[in-house]
């Protein structure tokens, strides 16, 4: 009988407790939005597995990984440019596996309008 009443004590308290740490913004903040720089890295990844697949001989053997995690920064000395360089696995025009390595290159727009995609290349 104590037993059964310690847990109902117990759930009094708990329940409570619970619903307000997952409902309560101190302990939840919300985040924040992202930078234009974010959003524009994120939309040159996405941009550049699109032209990367326009330029694979077979684009359905393409093992892209993890787009989120291709080397996308702005190129050094100059904030107007955008470099995205994924190495990926495809199969050549010769029915082989191949890695290769692309560079997609990126004009940031003014005004924060977006960016252009300027040259995709295999190096």
């Amino acid at each position: 009988m104590i037993k059964e009443i310690a847990a109902g004590v117990g759930l009094l308290i708990a329940v409570p407790f619970l619903y307000w740490s997952w409902t309560s913004d101190d302990l939840n903040p919300p985040k924040p939005e992202p930078t234009q720089l974010e959003v524009n890295l994120s939309n040159a990844r996405f941009s550049c597995r699109e032209a990367i697949k326009q330029a694979l001989h077979d684009p359905g053997s393409a093992e892209l990984g993890a787009i989120w995690n291709w080397p996308a920064a702005l190129e050094r000395g100059n904030e107007n440019t955008i470099l995205v360089q994924p190495v990926i696995r495809a199969t050549n025009g010769f029915g082989a596996k191949v890695q290769v390595r692309f560079q997609c290159e990126f004009d940031v727009l003014p005004d924060d309008q977006g960016i252009k995609l300027t040259d995709v290349q295999e190096y």
